[in-house]
């Protein structure tokens, strides 16, 4: 039990300070992408999920997790992510921004945090009843995993669906470029089919990692003035990432309703 409690303290501080430091927050991610184009924290959150998934699939292919925990699915989560969307959107936080925004002395998050605890009180006061009224007649099945009932081990789906994801950003990023009204000579020269595109993202995100690397690398010549400054989001994935296999491989997922 000690050895438990000390565990989800390391993991709990440990993603925390990835959070704050890496500025991660999930409505954001996806509100800055749609309304001003920016990528930054974006990039951050759909390399958490890659590179954890495929943390976890390894450990699960081979026996080094303790449990997993999958909750029902049906209309519930449909609706509920909804509302949830809606509601984060407004707030100008997630859960988890709101924490370490609150932690940081933002007035407006302290409200926030309190509201959500109201929240949280008449969710659990109406549960009896929506037990029976919602989410049993909207949930269609049992949790499951894509790592518990597909043949390929666990590990290589993983690997294969960071792969495909890789590639299908790596699309994205190259038609960008090549219809950017600013090409570089590569680009240029290179016609946009359905090789050549990603080629071209794919240069493209090879560059950025270059630069990210070169920029860790830079922060590490002075560590104490690198880290009074905003994490790169990427580093703070990967942070996140690290202390959830942990978790993973001694209690359970991470997750914010779940173990």
């Amino acid at each position: 039990m000690v050895s438990q409690l000390l565990i989800a303290a390391v993991v709990g501080l440990g993603i925390g300070a990835c959070l704050q430091k890496g500025r991660f927050c999930f409505v954001n991610a996806f509100r800055d992408l749609f309304a001003y184009k920016d990528t930054r924290v974006t990039k951050g959150v759909i390399a958490a999920i890659l590179v954890t998934m495929v943390f976890w699939g390894t450990a699960y292919q081979f026996g080094y997790f303790q449990g997993f925990w999958t909750p029902g699915w049906g209309l519930t989560g449909i609706i509920g992510g909804f509302v949830f969307g809606v509601g984060m959107t407004y707030a100008g936080a997630c859960a988890s921004g709101t924490l370490y925004r609150a932690g940081e002395g933002y007035v407006q998050y302290w409200l926030t945090l309190l509201f959500m605890g109201v929240g949280y009180v008449a969710f659990v006061i109406a549960f009896p009843t929506l037990q029976s009224t919602y989410f049993s007649s909207l949930t269609f099945g049992e949790g499951v995993s894509l790592f518990q009932i597909s043949p390929v081990p666990a590990g290589l789906l993983a690997i294969g669906v960071a792969v495909v994801a890789t590639l299908v950003y790596a699309t994205v990023l190259g038609r960008q470029y090549i219809g950017g009204s600013e090409r570089g000579t590569a680009a240029s020269a290179r016609p946009a089919t359905i090789v050549g595109t990603p080629i071209v993202g794919l240069q493209r995100l090879a560059a950025g990692t270059r630069t990210y690397f070169a920029g860790v690398r830079a922060a590490w010549r002075d560590p104490i003035a690198s880290s009074k400054r905003p994490w790169d989001p990427r580093s703070a994935a990967l942070g996140i990432s690290v202390f959830a296999l942990l978790w993973f491989t001694t209690v359970s997922i991470v997750g914010v309703t779940g173990p």
